[in-house]
Parts: structure tokens; sequence; C-alpha cells
């Protein structure tokens, strides 16, 4: 699968959680363009969210939480308050603490991997999904 067809499934992803976040939260929108700080805001809390779908997780049984591809990105660069990590059979949300804190305290080592629509290699924490939903504030089906 190629980068206009992961953007336009992680939309998708996006649409769906904005629009069950929007229930509740009215005023809640997605960042315009392709925005590295957050995906969705929620004035009414003053907090931000990244949404990341991971369906190979579920496969290999790791959640990939990229760092670095040729610049800083995604988990070094984000300021999003929240993290929610979509799998195809769970939703996980974590704070950005509670990432941090399992690849802190769990000892995570970075690796290098090189994606299908990956221009060129770029560097992820490989987390053990099981790990990481110890981290996890709530977990939706």
């Amino acid at each position: 699968m190629g980068l206009k067809e992961d953007l336009k499934r992680g939309g998708v992803i996006e649409d769906d959680l904005l629009h069950r976040l929007r229930l509740v939260f009215p005023n809640a929108k997605r960042a315009v363009g392709l925005h590295p700080d957050f995906d969705i805001e929620i004035p009414e809390l003053g907090k931000t969210v990244e949404v990341k779908y991971d369906p190979m997780s579920q496969k290999t049984g790791n959640v990939v939480i990229e760092y670095f591809h040729a610049k800083p990105s995604a988990f070094s660069v984000s300021i999003a308050d929240y993290w929610v990590i979509v799998t195809g059979n769970g939703e996980y949300w974590f704070s950005r603490e509670g990432i941090l804190e399992c690849i802190l305290l769990e000892g995570m080592e970075p690796v290098r991997i090189h994606g299908p629509s990956d221009r060129r290699p770029k560097w992820v924490f490989l987390i053990p999904l099981v790990l990481l939903r110890r981290y996890s504030n709530v977990m939706l089906r």
C-alpha cells in the first residue's frame, strides 16, 4: 500500500474518532493540512489528539511508534496530549507521557525499518501491544 492509500485510510480513522468526539465535544476539529503536532483538537478541554492506525500490529504483535524519518517525526515532534492507537480490533488511548514511560521503563531500543511505502528507512520503537496496553488510559473495542 502506498503513501496516498495510507493517508486516506488514516483519514477515515480520524474522521470516525472525530465524529464520536463531537457527540460530547461539539467544537472538536481536525488539524488543517499535514499537521505534525496533532490530528484533532478538543477546544472544550484544551487538549489535542494524535491518531495512529496500526493494523499490522494484529499480525506482528507490535505497535510501531515512529520518531525519526529523515528528520525528527511523529512521537518526537508531536505535542498531542493523547495518542489514540487503533489496531483494527481495539482502540487504545494513551497520554504522551504514558508512551514515553513505557519506552523508558521497559528499556525499549529503537530499530530501523524500511516500510514498503517509505522512500527512506525510519527509526521506530516496536513495542509489544501486550506491554504497551499496561500504560493505556482507556481501551475500546
